[in-house]
């Protein structure tokens, strides 16, 4: 690539902040922070942050953001955006995968850390097919390629579900958790890298019904949950009927990782019902499979009938002999 994407926004970025407005700040940083979504897109945010110490400082950083910057505002976003956008078409190329940017946004705005003012400047966008997707797995790097360099106050973050692990990465990050992996400056990233491979965790998918019969018309309760938990996912349901057809049900896993669904029916006999658990384009978790049988209720049977039928027939014969003969 020409230029590495976060080396544009540091260039175009130190440009807008390092002027004569902030020569009196303490100190200032530059944070990435990548949240990888599972199909593969990103949501990125490149912010930096300076310290506002006194009370001169927290005015002087409301007077820019009042003045230039509402009055640059479009000029900076502009400029931000056709950089990106420069960066994105040369990473599709070298990715060999089609990229889109959007939702583009600058804001400025100022924030309390303990004690401490904090100005910030905040850039953030929306890339499409930014990492790259493959069955159970999400790969990110490729698209760096180049190399970069954080400063020693810099930091650089990929954020990530948590049904997904680390499965490898390089270089060795400064901290990890379960959901995300963070690099602080001073650093120097080598091509390709940082790079950073997930995998879905290991899942269990199980649904029950309520009862294993009813009759036409009635309800059947389908519950499942998913363990560990993928609050939001998407679970599809999928009733197949006697006759081979499907019925298709689509529900959002809880936060608990449970789900349920009230299905009724007047078609007779066994009907199936499978669920799978969407976590990538590429990858679906599938449960067991139940079955309930539908079938007409008791009195609606011909043998029911015919056994009421003969009822009625011996108490007309009582009552005809007791009270004709």
């Amino acid at each position: 690539m020409k230029k590495l994407v976060l080396f544009l926004f540091s260039i175009f970025l130190l440009s807008l902040i390092f002027s004569n407005h902030f020569t009196s700040y303490a100190q200032s940083s530059t944070h990435y922070i990548i949240t990888i979504n599972n199909d593969g897109s990103a949501t990125w945010k490149l912010l930096w942050y300076t310290e506002l110490r006194t009370s001169d400082d927290v005015n002087s950083f409301q007077s820019y953001l009042q003045g230039v910057f509402q009055k640059n505002r479009e000029t900076f976003l502009k400029s931000f955006i056709d950089n990106m956008k420069s960066v994105a078409l040369e990473a599709s190329s070298l990715a060999k995968r089609n990229m889109l940017l959007s939702n583009f946004n600058l804001s400025a705005y100022i924030i309390t850390s303990g004690n401490t003012e904090i100005g910030v400047i905040e850039y953030s966008f929306v890339w499409y097919n930014f990492s790259k997707v493959v069955g159970n797995t999400i790969t990110i790097g490729d698209v760096f390629n180049g190399g970069f360099y954080l400063s020693s106050t810099d930091s650089f973050t990929l954020t990530f579900p948590r049904y997904f692990e680390v499965y490898s990465y390089s270089p060795s990050p400064s901290s990890m958790n379960l959901t995300s992996v963070t690099w602080n400056g001073p650093l120097v990233f080598n091509n390709g890298s940082p790079s950073l491979v997930l995998r879905v965790k290991q899942t269990s998918l199980t649904i029950s019904s309520d009862k294993s019969s009813v009759s036409t018309g009635g309800q059947v309760v389908v519950s499942g949950s998913v363990d560990p938990s993928f609050s939001g996912l998407d679970v599809v349901l999928n009733y197949t009927s006697p006759e081979g057809k499907v019925e298709t049900r689509i529900l959002k896993v809880s936060s608990s990782g449970s789900f349920s669904d009230v299905f009724s029916t007047s078609q007779e006999g066994e009907w199936k019902v499978l669920a799978k658990l969407i976590v990538t384009p590429q990858y679906s978790i599938l449960s067991n499979t139940i079955t309930f049988t539908v079938a007409k209720p008791f009195y609606e049977e011909p043998i029911f009938l015919a056994a009421v039928a003969v009822v009625l027939l011996v108490v007309m014969v009582i009552f005809l002999k007791k009270f004709i003969f």
